[in-house]
């Protein structure tokens, strides 16, 4: 009996032995130099798979609360919140399904370029500003617990990030006869062409639409106010005083007309773009990715800018509809340059 049960003591200390060096975390302190070469090596990793049009490695560093554990630090690559946004989101849209995702997969690979055992890594994804700093609206988070990876995305402070939109227009090749031989002449539009074009489109679709001179919104004078922000590669503007252009479904009443107001929804839509072009070891031409902000107040008086309303989430399918309408037509506009 007492054999037994000395057997049995012997065997739970065991176990608790076990499960205590288990637990014990491999000693990296000492590793940083390495961590930070291959770092290097991860940024490769990234322009080998193409993810380096979406984000870059920023740092490694050890845990503030735990310097045996190692974290690396992601960026998007655009200082604006909605563009990296709509970069983020299409990324995940080509990697994720419903058994693994792009977090998991950037999180494999750094546990496997580092070299550290699972529990001793995280990978933390943000957007930093014009300023360098980073936003806090914005950040994925993914480690591990347990053997299993886990993520936390925190997006839900960001108000308004709008609509995001995406054309990708390949080089352009034409043949002409040079001194009697044929030449393939290959080209791609500049960014000046293109911000032109989205600026002609609007002029012409938007700011002077037939249905201003209708009854229903003759008494609406749409324009960019306060004005077009615009370097080489981006291109912002917000044009107000519009009606019925994303929420179609209202109307103005006879009654309305014959007193002289209108209760049509006043939509102010703020535009950004951003230019990129391809080298020839992507195939040339370029991407365009954009964003569509709505919001709206009431159509009696001209709201002040404050007194707007976002169109998200209650008119999301509304907005989501008019991107898709308007990514069709800029890109149709853009080929046929």
């Amino acid at each position: 009996m007492q054999k037994n049960l000395y057997a049995l003591c012997l065997a739970f200390i065991l176990i608790g032995v076990h499960h205590s060096l288990l637990a014990q975390k491999e000693d990296i302190t000492g590793s940083m130099p390495f961590f930070q070469q291959r770092a290097q090596s991860y940024q490769n990793w990234l322009e080998a798979k193409g993810l380096n049009q979406v984000l870059h490695v920023d740092k490694v560093r050890f845990k503030r609360k735990d310097k045996n554990e190692l974290e690396m630090l992601f960026v998007l690559e655009s200082t604006n919140l909605d563009s990296a946004l709509g970069l983020w989101f299409t990324a995940k849209r080509g990697y994720d399904t419903p058994g693994d995702s792009l977090e998991h997969y950037l999180f494999r690979n750094f546990i496997h370029t580092m070299e550290i055992p699972d529990a001793q890594g995280n990978i933390q994804i943000y957007v930093k500003d014009e300023r360098q700093q980073y936003i806090p609206c914005f950040h994925v988070f993914a480690w591990s617990e347990s053997g299993l990876i886990k993520t936390l995305t925190k997006i839900d402070t960001c108000k308004g990030a709008g609509k995001e939109l995406r054309v990708e227009v390949p080089a352009m090749q034409t043949i002409k006869k040079v001194k009697g031989k044929k030449t393939t002449i290959t080209r791609t539009h500049t960014s000046e062409v293109v911000f032109n074009t989205i600026l002609s489109y609007i002029n012409t679709k938007l700011i002077e639409h037939p249905r201003y001179k209708t009854d229903e919104l003759n008494d609406r004078t749409p324009s960019i106010e306060p004005g077009i922000e615009r370097t080489a590669t981006t291109l912002k503007f917000t044009v107000a005083g519009l009606g019925k252009e994303v929420l179609t479904n209202q109307n103005r009443s006879e009654w309305q007309k014959w007193v002289g107001i209108n209760t049509i929804a006043m939509e102010r839509l703020t535009f950004q773009f951003e230019y990129r072009a391809r080298s020839a070891s992507e195939g040339g031409g370029f991407v365009l990715i954009g964003n569509i902000n709505g919001k709206f107040g009431s159509g009696i008086f001209k709201p002040r800018t404050s007194g707007y309303i976002d169109m998200q989430p209650d008119f999301d399918d509304y907005l989501e509809s008019y991107k898709n309408n308007l990514q069709e037509a800029i890109e149709k506009q853009l080929k046929k340059q």
